[in-house]
């Protein structure tokens, strides 16, 4: 599925809006909610959906926010987290090392995401993400973009894609971000 920037941020938006309306509240304890986000058959057809390839330091800090996405009632806020996270390196877009972005999740801090990986406090991953105005970023697929280090830095690791060399990534993001 190829889809353009305008489609990928569509996507992100309908994602986030399927969540609130899949999350189990009132059950006690912490919820899980269910997402339904777009998938990528390749590492390619990923690079071409996210606006920026690149690595960043996550922060241990956290805190929940709302998103009110365009077009919806006032009262229809989603409730996000938000992981301050620092990039140190861009393989692709328009972000700069040394800068501090929000990276968003759907949900509050006692929810998970049936089945998806997150990022954990004070780890360095390679992320394939939208950056938006106001300083978040969402991860683009899901947990199909994120990839830990592995092999000192010369792999990188995947739920969907496995092990992945840096070469191939790099590869990735200059196809898709000539």
């Amino acid at each position: 599925m190829q889809l353009s920037r305008r489609g990928t941020r569509a996507v992100v938006v309908c994602a986030v809006l399927a969540l609130t309306a899949c999350s189990s509240g009132g059950h006690g304890g912490s919820d899980e909610i269910h997402a339904d986000y777009p998938s990528y058959a390749s590492i390619d057809e990923l690079a071409s959906a996210s606006p920026v390839i690149a690595r960043f330091k996550v922060s241990s800090t956290v805190r929940e926010s709302t998103l009110q996405p365009a077009g919806t009632a006032t009262g229809g806020e989603i409730p996000i987290t938000l992981r301050p996270s620092t990039v140190t390196e861009v393989l692709a877009g328009d972000l700069r090392v040394g800068q501090t972005i929000n990276l968003s999740r759907p949900g509050k801090l006692d929810e998970s995401i049936e089945g998806m990986e997150d990022v954990e406090p004070n780890k360095e991953y390679l992320l394939f993400v939208e950056a938006y105005p106001d300083g978040r970023a969402s991860i683009i697929g899901g947990d199909e973009g994120i990839f830990k280090p592995a092999q000192a830095g010369a792999a990188f690791t995947s739920k969907k894609f496995g092990t992945v060399t840096a070469n191939t990534l790099q590869s990735a993001a200059r196809k898709a971000h000539p």
